[in-house]
């Protein structure tokens, strides 16, 4: 990203890259429009409205990795060659998979040989002198840290980076920080606990004397809004944490929207797309009304099999286009409808008006 974005003489651009190595500096808002035109979950956005790419030397961890897996395979397509689009969409998949909780182990397993071919083409655009120590340990070493460890969403460090402002927030001076948090800390924890020790009538009365209540059905779920036949959202605990569902608002399109999804269809099972049209509560249940978006796998060829003959790289799992008459922001477009049960949702997406991508466990201060 450095090496695309940043300008040929600021300092903090690698040195080591091959002279034409291509550069969109110069276009610079016109991609920023386009990154405004993803409509991303709130998980995925720590900063509203999202940074521009001209701070891009101050971006933090959990930018990048966004950039990663949802905004690079979204928004180069039109600004990069075929061979550089191709790289990052293999380097984004690798790495989609290797953060998924769950993941197949063939997936992650085939990850090692698409994360190979990635770094071929990386070398071809900007030289083998550019691979720097970190880049040789994502592609050589990341597989194998995930095999031993776990999904990266678990090794990383970035979690903690929403704790920065959190922190800041119990400081009101410069002397003794430390004991400053660690008392607001405290109290905190004291509170949470005499909360527990009143009962459950009290409880219930303090949560329904916020300005918007939350309550909990049976199944975990704790959903908000004054009418339980028309909720305002809910929030979902799954494998990959818990994710918070809103129903589509047509007026507020370019604001962190957690109303795009992917879930089990319930007639063949399988994942499918859709938008959130209503929340509901039945008999205790959580009941999403969804318009069903239609999806086919990406209109190229699947990169790993451009460049391997074998087929041995890992799959473009969270990348999808939408069928060509399917604008997943129309409101009066005609479409199939389900009703699903809170439980189906797999994982949030992000979308634009022609792509969807899966996210996998984006870290987040809610999550």
């Amino acid at each position: 990203m450095r090496v695309l974005f940043l300008p040929s003489t600021d300092k903090e651009r690698p040195k080591l890259q091959r002279f034409d190595s291509p550069n969109l500096h110069h276009i610079l808002t016109e991609v920023d429009v386009a990154v405004k035109a993803v409509v991303l979950p709130s998980a995925a956005v720590q900063r509203t409205p999202a940074r521009s790419l001209c701070d891009l030397k101050h971006f933090r961890g959990h930018e990048y990795q966004v950039w990663l897996l949802v905004l690079g395979p979204l928004v180069l397509r039109l600004y990069v060659d075929d061979i550089l689009y191709d790289a990052v969409v293999m380097l984004s998949s690798a790495c989609y998979w290797l953060t998924l909780p769950g993941a197949p182990q063939m997936e992650v397993e085939r990850a090692q040989h698409s994360l190979s071919v990635a770094q071929d083409l990386f070398k071809r655009h900007f030289g083998e002198s550019f691979l720097t120590y970190n880049s040789h340990q994502v592609f050589h070493h990341l597989v194998a840290a995930v095999i031993n460890f776990g999904p990266l969403g678990d090794l990383s460090a970035g979690i903690y980076e929403t704790c920065h402002q959190r922190l800041r927030s119990m400081i009101h001076g410069c002397q003794k920080m430390d004991v400053e948090i660690r008392n607001r800390i405290s109290r905190r924890l004291g509170m949470l606990q005499l909360k527990e020790t009143l009962p459950a009538e009290m409880r219930l009365q303090i949560r329904e004397a916020q300005r918007r209540p939350v309550r909990k059905t049976a199944a975990g779920i704790e959903f908000s809004g004054a009418n339980p036949a028309k909720l305002v959202k809910a929030i979902i605990p799954t494998s990959m944490g818990r994710l918070q569902v809103q129903c589509f608002r047509r007026d507020r399109r370019i604001r962190p929207s957690n109303a795009f999804l992917q879930f089990k269809h319930p007639v063949n099972g399988g994942n499918a797309y859709g938008r959130v049209e209503c929340i509901s509560l039945q008999n205790d249940e959580i009941i999403l009304t969804l318009k069903v978006l239609p999806t086919v796998a990406l209109a190229d060829c699947d990169p790993s099999q451009k460049y391997d003959a074998e087929h041995q790289g890992c799959t473009v799992g969270h990348i999808r286009d939408f069928h060509a008459d399917v604008n997943p922001f129309d409101a009066e477009g005609e479409g199939e409808v389900v009703l699903i049960a809170a439980t189906a949702i797999t994982a949030h997406c992000a979308v634009t008006r022609r792509q969807l991508a899966i996210l996998p466990c984006i870290q987040s201060a809610s999550s």
